[in-house]
């Protein structure tokens, strides 16, 4: 019993690999998609957004901090880091206050923006 009162205080969210969304969602706590998610998100605090190998993103993200293992495609604004892991593919539009790309991954971007601050 003490371990589910414990997991139902912890803040994070799970989009397993077998979902698929659509619509806006706004996300507390470290996010790790496994599944599909069309549309836009948006992380309250300055916790992780993690697109697992088997997951997939097309949409918006707004976000501090981002690793990007599987699929994205639309815009990202991070305040913070992006990561992109060498089974990663990104296509669309990234700003990111810091950006690091992992030899393997596939990019395809129609505007980049770094090394500044950038607002929501």
């Amino acid at each position: 019993m003490n371990d589910f009162q414990n997991i139902k205080n912890l803040e994070f969210s799970l989009i397993g690999k077998e979902c698929r969304l659509k619509g806006d969602f706004s996300f507390n706590g470290h996010t790790r998609v496994a599944g599909h998610i069309a549309g836009e998100i948006s992380l309250e605090n300055d916790d992780i957004l993690s697109i697992e190998p088997n997951g997939s993103i097309v949409g918006t993200i707004k976000c501090k901090d981002l690793e990007i293992y599987g699929r994205f495609e639309g815009e990202i604004t991070s305040k913070g880091k992006v990561t992109i892991y060498p089974s990663a593919e990104v296509s669309g539009i990234l700003r990111s206050k810091n950006l690091e790309v992992y030899p393997g991954a596939l990019l395809n971007l129609d505007g980049f923006t770094s090394n500044q601050e950038v607002s929501d």
